[in-house]
């Protein structure tokens, strides 16, 4: 049996699906992957130890050290955080790295489904290849369903993934809000579509008069280089008449 480390791609913050089932092909390979499942659970020693317990807990014991050793060195530094405390337990490392990176949360789904959509045929791809890839891509989304998801809940999602998708790159830090929402409600979306136009409408307005404000203050020039401080009084008076006693800062 090879004991050689697996020559795959380590675990990165992009490519945890194909990683998971490599990793998985390996300890199988290995006789490793029924410790890494908590299937095969550490054998029992007696309080007074029978013929040949103690040296099955011992081989036990290091085949379990072996798959928590290749688990670590097979992912990259930014990924060890998730064993800190549980480094020597392959059961705990495997269950961590999929709680962080198969978080069943609508964000989640929604860059699954980007990745999905964003497929292309590659130069000199096979189709073959192609097929693959999207079924890969499939069966990420699938794991990141949760047992109750419905094709009800399904619609309501891509409306809303449809609606952020249209989104150009000036609404990034908007679209990254509505991603970490627990819930990603289409009707929920579309509220804070509309805040958020009344957001932007109204700085678009707004501006304007704190230019025409800048422009009417006397001696522009010398403000420009006094400290802040000197003509911050005189600017807001301006500012509150141009925008009728609204305070803008």
């Amino acid at each position: 049996m090879s004991s050689s480390i697996p020559l795959f791609d380590k675990l990165n913050s992009n490519n945890y699906n194909t990683w998971n089932g490599d990793m998985e092909a390996w300890f199988r390979a290995q006789a490793l992957w029924r410790i890494v499942s908590g299937v095969s659970k550490p054998p029992t020693v007696s309080a007074t130890p029978k013929e040949g317990e103690e040296d099955k807990l011992e081989a036990w014991q290091l085949k379990a050290d072996k798959a928590a050793g290749i688990m670590w060195l097979m992912v990259d530094n930014t990924q060890r955080v998730h064993f800190r405390g549980i480094k020597d337990d392959p059961v705990k490392m495997w269950g961590a790295l999929k709680e962080v990176h198969m978080q069943k949360r609508p964000g989640t789904r929604f860059n699954a489904y980007d990745d999905l959509f964003s497929i292309r045929k590659r130069e000199e791809e096979d189709l073959q290849s192609l097929i693959n890839r999207v079924d890969d891509a499939l069966h990420r989304i699938r794991d990141l369903r949760s047992t109750a998801f419905t094709l009800d809940k399904l619609d309501d999602e891509l409306g809303a993934m449809a609606l952020i998708r249209a989104l150009p790159e000036d609404y990034n830090s908007f679209v990254s809000s509505l991603l970490l929402k627990d819930d990603l409600d289409k009707a929920a979306v579309q509220i804070a579509f509309v805040r958020e136009d009344n957001q932007r409408r109204r700085r678009q307005e707004e501006s304007p008069a704190i230019g025409t404000a800048l422009a009417a203050c006397p001696n522009s020039l010398e403000m420009q280089v006094l400290p802040l401080h000197l003509h911050l009084p005189s600017l807001l008076t301006l500012i509150g008449l141009q925008t009728q006693g609204r305070l803008l800062i």
